[in-house]
């Protein structure tokens, strides 16, 4: 029987999500607590969400991977 620190090592990485795009704090709030993200105040290229209040060059939009 597994315990629960070996349980919790066995869980998949936290996402993250890219919030450098948004002025609003209960974006993040709401990303950390209810869906247990990580946040990233700067902008990472690596992310699982983005979060944006306005839109988005093509060029950052070109360089976002496909999925």
């Amino acid at each position: 029987m597994r315990t629960k620190n070996q349980q919790m090592r066995l869980r998949q990485p936290k996402m993250i999500c890219n919030v450098n795009h948004t002025r609003y704090p209960i974006v993040r709030q709401i990303v950390k607590h209810d869906f247990k993200m990580k946040v990233f105040e700067d902008d990472v290229e690596d992310f699982d969400l983005l979060w944006c209040d306005h839109g988005l060059p093509p060029e950052r939009i070109m360089r976002m991977k496909s999925f």
